[in-house]
């Protein structure tokens, strides 16, 4: 075989060059595919390296196999690792979850086996037969502080700062403060404090006791006294007590107690042991909590109630947490008790009334007393929440240990107001859960309902009632029901018309429903679908078909024939032309567009077209819709004509009260087109910017809000207050160009009512639930009292003060209206009601309230054409009950009560555009009084000012007050005076930064004293310096 340098060697026999022995082809793509070649090589030479390394070996690919097994090792083991860990993740969450159900149920069986034990020791209590050993089982709510004291003497509601500083003064004169580890008190205010006795190594309770003793007749024998102290109160000491041992001692001062009203001299005759809660007279034992009756001595039973047959009595008593339990008593023959809860607070019962089958939640409660607010909040939260909640009538009856105090803040009838934290804490959790408190006649809201044993003891009215699902009613408080019933506490007692609610009215409707359902089998595909169509769960309807059935009238013919005459226009009056030419005017913009739909609520009931403000903010987000939407709009205020849709309304019916007696008692709500509502709102923003006002007397208008109208109704009562002019009041109650003439075109409405719905023509009124409607009507109210007081024989001053030149009012359409006499205010009614009826709106005298003042000369009542209106005890505006006397006590009670109750219905009031804060208030309408058609606040607080009565007073014939009086008002502006320093506060208010920067001088000096720095957050920006001012002396009382 010849050899060469240049020649290739050949292989040996039967073996291919690109193959080697013993491995096997794989057809893998990967291992087939070449390497990629180096960039330095070039085309036909070997790189040195490669011809260094040789041909691919049997160990190379070994390697390589072994290199790949590895990673495929490695991945799996990651793999493997990771599923275990998400195993073991899964696995414990699951045994930590079946560990928590274990605990949990581990304190179901712990709770299940006190209350086991508790029932044991009861019953071993009663086989033992004693009564010192049904006191034993007190489980932890005996339990106290062994080392606790009580220290006393201050009032109720001093300050923890200065109580617990002058505890420790104290303390410290008798040298007793050292033995105190920590002195506090539960609340920030109280009359008495808690202190800590440190109990010594190796020291026993024994020797810690006695050392509290030590103590405690160290404070007796010392007669210490401080500063707030009540003037015959010491400081005194007493040992802390469980729950066993207050009964125990309480059980003893009552033997005490009713032996001092039988005969007082017997005070020196008795022996008390507190801790056994025994009692001695002349060595003779009459009474014990722990030890049992002496030998040959009587126990007298006392007295059982006698109850008829007739009646059932549920009652519940917690041995271990009451000494006076709780009871309901009904009429067997009447009602049958369907379920029944109790718990140591009171007890419910839902009853049904046999006849009418109507169910109601009756319960009996009484609160804790000597408790702190926080455990009267809990006490009404479990008691309120044993009842489940559900529509029906509830009624709850209790002794809520806490103060009922009334006021006018909701009108002729009671406002709950709270005085205590208690009682504050008690409305909130009623009002929470739907229910109301019932308040008495307002003859009874100063009537105790407690009645203490001890001498010269008073009661408070403590007891009361509290309703939901029916009108609320009063109670009625029978006095010196006590006495009848051998208690401390008087009855009370309400009437509600519990059968009445289903009976009657259930028929009737029935038999309505009987009849309709009846033509609807005959193929009266009308009456089918208006039975398809009627609404569930209106109970107002009820109500009403049984005032139809009573005046023989079917209910749904009833309602539209009432809607019918008022959407109808009789009169066949054409809609005036406007005749004047049409001058130019800008064309609608985007930026006007956007904002009428940008101003639109969401989640509104559709009008007949099916179109939604939702539906128009989508379409908006696009340009070329947006642009083509303005072109339409535009193209209709040029004349193109509206879309029919825009003119049929939906007019759906809410009742004005619980139980209408006839459709006048229906309020219509048009639900109208939304596009037609977005046309409204931009041809309305123009409208208002060309249309001023043409006097004080509307307080709707723009740059004017809800306090004008409020501020000059309160003044007007002041000023009659101050000065004694004997006004009358009477509010009104109202029954309800080219581009605005197609907008006000007549339309149709579709009246849906419980009983089905029906289409009428509406020829007449503006649509109500339009954005037109409001502003219209309060446009049409101004010019029909403009043209009243234009009329020759309108009364337009007052007598007694000719200088007023305010003496109506508006606000929208609620009109206020006074003058110094009756026939004057007769005369002011009749013209504006001619002039009314001229925009076809009418005045109804059954709902129109009429005051006279205590300081009128005629004090019958007023006739308003043939119906006779009695003066009120007072005359409400915007929620304010209002009279004569004005007091700012009263103003503060109906302002609590709005704020609590009332804040949502009166957000126009509480959130108007101008802050509400007096400060700034009274520099807006002082800047307001210079604008060309000033606001009624303006004119009538610039009336009869403090520097004009001090111009009067230093004149010899000028204007002196009837007889002696407060000076509410002069106060009022000798305060702003001070704060403004100014000698007319009017002159700064011209100067708005310079009034806003003066606000913190006004907070410094009118801040009460225990919110001292808390109008921080009410002011923002304005900073209150330290140290409060003390003011000079105001104003005494008038001459």
């Amino acid at each position: 075989m010849a050899t060469g340098r240049g020649k290739a060697k050949m292989p040996p026999p039967g073996l291919d060059a690109n193959e080697l022995p013993g491995v096997i082809d794989s057809g893998d793509s990967d291992l087939d595919e070449s390497r990629p070649q180096k960039a330095n090589k070039r085309e036909g030479h070997a790189s040195p390296v490669g011809r260094e390394r040789g041909p691919v070996t049997l160990s190379d690919l070994r390697a390589l196999l072994h290199e790949q097994s590895q990673q495929l090792k490695d991945h799996q083991e990651k793999q493997i690792k990771a599923a275990i860990t998400d195993l073991q993740k899964s696995t414990g969450a699951q045994i930590k979850a079946i560990q928590s159900d274990i605990h949990r149920h581990n304190d179901y069986i712990d709770q299940l086996r006190d209350q086991g034990e508790r029932v044991e020791a009861r019953l071993q209590a009663l086989e033992a037969g004693g009564a010192g050993a049904t006191t034993g089982g007190g489980g932890s709510g005996n339990e106290t502080r062994k080392n606790l004291m009580i220290f006393g003497g201050w009032g109720p509601d001093t300050h923890r700062d200065t109580l617990l500083a002058e505890l420790r003064e104290l303390l410290g004169k008798i040298n007793a403060l050292q033995h105190f580890e920590d002195i506090f008190t539960t609340g920030p205010r109280r009359g008495n404090a808690l202190g800590l006795v440190t109990q010594g190594q190796g020291e026993t309770e024994g020797d810690l006791k006695r050392k509290m003793i030590k103590i405690a007749q160290a404070v007796r024998e010392a007669n210490l006294h401080s500063e707030n102290m009540q003037s015959d109160k010491n400081l005194w000491a007493s040992l802390s007590k469980s729950r066993v041992e207050r009964l125990r001692s309480s059980h003893a001062g009552k033997l005490k107690r009713m032996l001092m009203e039988i005969d007082p001299t017997l005070r020196d005759h008795m022996d008390v042991e507190w801790n056994a809660g025994s009692l001695w007279l002349r060595g003779v034992l009459l009474g014990s909590a722990t030890r049992s009756k002496p030998v040959g001595a009587t126990i007298a039973e006392g007295k059982v109630p006698q109850v008829d047959e007739r009646y059932t009595l549920v009652q519940f008593r917690d041995d271990l947490r009451q000494w006076r339990g709780n009871g309901i008593l009904f009429d067997s023959d009447q009602f049958v008790c369907l379920r029944r809860k109790a718990n140591h607070v009171g007890v419910w019962v839902r009853l049904r009334h046999v006849e009418t089958q109507a169910e109601a939640w009756v319960g009996s409660a009484r609160l804790s007393t000597g408790v702190t607010d926080d455990v009267t909040a809990e006490e009404v939260q479990e008691l309120l929440s044993l009842r489940p909640s559900s529509p029906q009538l509830v009624v709850l009856m209790a002794d809520f240990n806490t103060r009922m105090a009334w006021s006018r803040g909701g009108g002729s009838r009671g406002c709950f107001r709270p005085t205590s934290g208690r009682a504050d804490n008690l409305l909130a959790e009623v009002e929470g859960k739907g229910l109301q408190l019932c308040p008495p006649d307002e003859n009874q809201w100063d009537t105790p309902t407690s009645r203490p044993r001890r001498a010269g003891a008073r009661g408070r009215q403590i007891d009361g009632a509290a309703i939901a699902g029916a009108p609320l009613p009063c109670i009625s408080i029978e006095e010196k029901s006590y006495a009848h019933i051998g208690g401390d506490h008087d009855r009370i007692s309400l009437k509600l018309d519990i059968a009445g609610r289903r009976g009657g009215p259930q028929t009737a409707h029935d038999q309505w429903q009987k009849a309709k359902l009846e033509r609807a089998s005959q193929r009266s595909w009308k009456d089918y679908r208006d039975l398809k169509q009627q609404q569930s769960g209106t109970t107002w309807a009820v109500h009403m078909s049984e005032e139809a059935f009573a005046a023989g009238k079917d209910p749904q013919q009833w309602t539209i024939s009432h809607f019918r005459a008022i959407f109808t226009d009789t009169s066949c009056r054409e809609l005036p032309e406007w005749g004047r030419g049409r001058p130019a005017s800008n064309p609608f913009d985007m930026e006007e567009l956007e904002l009428a739909v940008q101003n639109g609520k969401k989640g509104k009931a559709v009008g007949m077209d099916l179109t939604s403000f939702e539906l128009l903010k989508s379409l908006m987000q696009d340009d070329q819709t947006a642009k083509a939407l303005l072109r339409w709009m535009e193209d209709i205020r040029q004349g193109r004509p509206i879309p029919p849709q825009w003119l049929q309304t939906i007019v759906t019916l809410l009742p004005k009260t619980p139980s209408p007696n006839g459709p006048g008692d229906l309020r219509p709500i048009s639900l109208g087109s939304a596009v037609g509502k977005v046309y409204g709102t931009m041809l309305l923003r123009r409208t208002r910017a060309a249309i001023q006002p043409i006097g004080p007397e509307q307080c709707s208008h723009s740059g004017r809000q809800t306090a004008d109208y409020v501020h000059t109704a309160i003044r007007s009562f002041q000023l009659d207050t101050e000065w004694r002019w004997g006004l009358h009041w009477v509010k009104l109650d109202i029954l309800e160009f080219e581009s605005w003439r197609r907008l006000l075109m007549p339309g149709t409405a579709v009246i849906r009512t419980p009983w089905g719905e029906q289409s009428i023509a509406q020829t007449r009124g503006i649509r109500q639930g339009a954005v037109e409607s409001p502003w219209l009507f309060s446009l049409a109210m101004e010019l029909a009292l403009s043209a009243a007081q234009n009329h020759a024989e309108w009364p337009s001053t007052i007598g007694a003060a000719p200088d007023l030149c305010i003496t109506d009012l508006l606000f929208m359409d609620d009109s206020l209206l006074w003058s110094g006499s009756q026939r004057d205010l007769k005369k002011k009614y009749d013209i504006l009601s001619c002039t009314l009826a001229e925009w076809g709106l009418m005045v109804n005298p059954k709902k129109t309230a009429y005051y006279a003042s205590p300081h009128a000369t005629e004090r019958g009542p007023l006739m308003l054409g043939k119906i006779e209106v009695r003066s009120r005890e007072s005359l409400e505006v915007m929620g304010i009950a209002l009279s004569v006397p004005l007091k700012p006590a009263g103003l503060m009670d109906a302002a609590l009560a709005k704020a609590r109750k009332k804040y949502f219905a009166s957000r126009d009031m509480l959130e108007c555009r101008t802050p509400l804060r007096y400060w700034g208030y009274k520099g807006h309408i002082a800047r307001a009084a210079h604008r060309t058609q000033p606001p009624a606040s303006s004119l009538i607080d610039g009336f009869r000012t403090y520097p004009w009565w001090r111009q009067q007073q230093r004149m010899t014939h000028g204007l002196r007050h009837p007889a002696s009086f407060y000076p509410y008002l002069s106060n009022d502006e000798l305060r702003l005076n001070r704060a403004a320093a100014r000698e007319d506060w009017r002159q700064l208010a011209m100067d708005p930064q310079a009034w806003k920067q003066a606000e913190a001088e006004w907070i410094r000096r009118e801040d009460i004293a225990w919110t001292t720095g808390r109008q921080l957050a009410l002011t923002g920006e304005v900073h209150i310096p330290p140290n409060p001012y003390h003011p000079y002396a105001l104003v005494g009382e008038g001459e």
